[in-house]
């Protein structure tokens, strides 16, 4: 009995140091297991972390890009905006300088034109007045032809009436 239970002492420590070695064994492959799929996680993390990075890097020199094509466009449209200003303030002054010389054109031709217009004036003038002396001195001569056939027609008819010949 003691050869038995030696024995099946003997089977359980046999039993129990097996089921131990399984179990470690088991412990060991799950640790194993583990510290592989902490290894793929962190690898995994790490391609994740280089793409992120790259990603960074690809916008940065993007935002890089953008920036510098912002300030390019924006460099554009002001010196087309100072340009235009230039022609706008340009073109305003020919214009004024263009009214100037037309005015003072004007004024010089209103000038010469009221000292025509004066002049003509003057002339028509005179020559109203002379007109008016010629017809006054047309008058003056038919109103004493008329005066001397008054005088005539009185003589003659004096003359008539006292019945002479002498008349």
């Amino acid at each position: 009995m003691q050869e038995a239970l030696m024995k099946s002492q003997k089977e359980e420590e046999e039993k129990a140091k097996a089921a131990q070695a399984k179990l470690r064994r088991s412990m060991e492959i799950t640790k194993e297991n583990r510290e592989l799929q902490i290894m793929s996680l962190q690898e995994k993390l790490r391609e994740h972390l280089a793409k992120v990075q790259e990603v960074c890097k690809n916008s940065e020199s993007m935002s890089k890009e953008l920036e510098e094509r912002l300030i390019q466009k924006y460099e554009a449209y002001e010196e087309n905006r100072n340009n235009q200003l230039q022609s706008v303030v340009k073109r305003l002054q020919d214009h004024a300088k263009h009214i100037e010389e037309v005015c003072k054109a004007s004024e010089t031709m209103s000038k010469t034109s009221e000292e025509k217009i004066i002049q003509k004036m003057e002339n028509a003038l005179k020559n109203r007045e002379e007109h008016f002396k010629a017809l006054q001195e047309r008058l003056k001569d038919h109103e004493r032809k008329i005066e001397e056939v008054r005088k005539n027609k009185m003589t003659m008819s004096n003359c008539s009436m006292e019945g002479s010949v002498s008349c």
